[in-house]
């Protein structure tokens, strides 16, 4: 398991396990959901994030939640975000923090994509915020918010 300072960055792999976790237990709620949409939501995320760790050799988040690790920053420890605005806001800390996912052609660059666009439709659905939506690949998939409702972006998924 990697430890320490991750490459190019001031931020450490405990800090980006922290990160991943955090992701883990704000969509959370969505497994417990009775909506079919929610739940392949959560598993779909899970799969990504269980990717990311795999690949930069950490805990998996569910693992990371019941053995963390210390950090030297308190924001590195798993914390469930406090709205879905953060949620999404969040998204930038694989790129501007850690470094993973900024080639959009490699895998870690597609799967932080993905998440992304997963996160954005899952908030469009709950009327979080309205989406931009473009078609990829001949499916139509959410790309970007046009708007936030009102006082809902500050909101928990919970």
């Amino acid at each position: 398991m990697n430890k320490g300072s991750m490459p190019n960055t001031d931020f450490t792999y405990e800090g980006f396990e922290g990160l991943l976790a955090s992701f883990y237990l704000s969509l959370l709620p969505l497994h417990d959901s009775g909506d079919v949409l929610d739940k392949q939501d959560f598993e779909t995320a899970l799969g990504i994030l269980n990717g990311f760790a795999k690949r930069h050799k950490v805990q998996k988040p569910q693992n990371a939640v019941a053995h963390t690790r210390p950090t030297s920053e308190e924001w590195g420890q798993p914390k469930k975000f406090d709205s879905c605005f953060t949620l999404l806001d969040m998204m930038g800390s694989f790129w501007r923090d850690f470094g993973v996912g900024t080639d959009p052609k490699k895998l870690d660059g597609q799967e932080r994509n993905k998440l992304g666009r997963l996160l954005i439709g899952l908030l469009d659905r709950h009327g979080v915020l309205k989406a931009k939506f473009d078609t990829l690949d001949g499916q139509q998939v959410a790309v970007g918010v046009e708007s936030w409702t009102k006082d809902r972006e500050f909101q928990s998924l919970a």
